[in-house]
């Protein structure tokens, strides 16, 4: 992390983690072989994944304005995917053996005054299918259960309603763009828009909240 000044700073990242493997129903890859299917393993091997990230992070207007902002590069090896192979009659679990995830994010966050702040949030994804051995056909397709953007605004009013009690009220608005459920691309989901209001009470040394939603 580089400090441009005081309220503004530059960043980069490297991680890597990973998930442990899984089981298929014994016998399932065996099977799989006599009919002539590659991919299809008993025990599924552990899901690694690598990620890159530059960003930033900057306040304005004394403060009152935070924003930051970030591109990432990710490499999965072996995600997860249930498919039903119809040879073998059973739904089981695969690994996508290589997917590649490129995308950014920006969002910025506002405090109009001491009660009331607002929020946005903007990010992007392009996912593209790299090695898939039981369907080579999917390779160059976008990765399942990755949506092609996100967006999130919202506004949140907070006042004292006594002494002990802070009341507020949150209103989020959350758009999540189109994905698809498989790594052929056949199924998609279109653009989801969600709305969620909440109404509470907090106590003011934050040990308990009260909330509808």
């Amino acid at each position: 992390r580089y400090m441009l000044s005081n309220d503004a700073a530059v960043y980069t990242s490297w991680g890597e983690g990973f998930r442990s493997g899984q089981f298929n129903q014994n016998g399932v890859g065996i099977a799989a072989e006599t009919l002539g299917l590659s991919g299809i393993p008993d025990v599924l091997d552990k899901e690694i994944t690598e990620t890159i990230e530059i960003g930033f992070k900057a306040d304005f207007l004394a403060g009152d304005l935070k924003t930051a902002g970030a591109l990432f590069n990710t490499d999965v090896e072996n995600a997860p995917f249930f498919v039903f192979v119809g040879a073998l009659g059973a739904q089981v679990l695969v690994g996508i053996e290589e997917v590649d995830i490129a995308g950014g994010e920006l969002e910025a966050t506002y405090a109009f005054t001491d009660e009331l702040t607002g929020y946005v949030g903007y990010a992007f994804a392009d996912s593209e299918v790299k090695k898939y051995t039981l369907d080579t056909t999917a390779v160059g397709n976008k990765a399942p259960y990755v949506p092609d953007s996100t967006l999130n605004a919202g506004l949140q009013y907070r006042t004292n309603a006594t002494s002990n009690l802070d009341f507020f009220t949150r209103l989020d608005y959350e758009s999540r763009g189109k994905q698809f459920w498989d790594p052929t691309n056949l199924t998609e989901r279109d653009t989801v828009n969600l709305v969620n209001l909440q109404v509470g009470l907090e106590d003011v040394e934050g040990q308990w909240t009260l909330k509808a939603s």
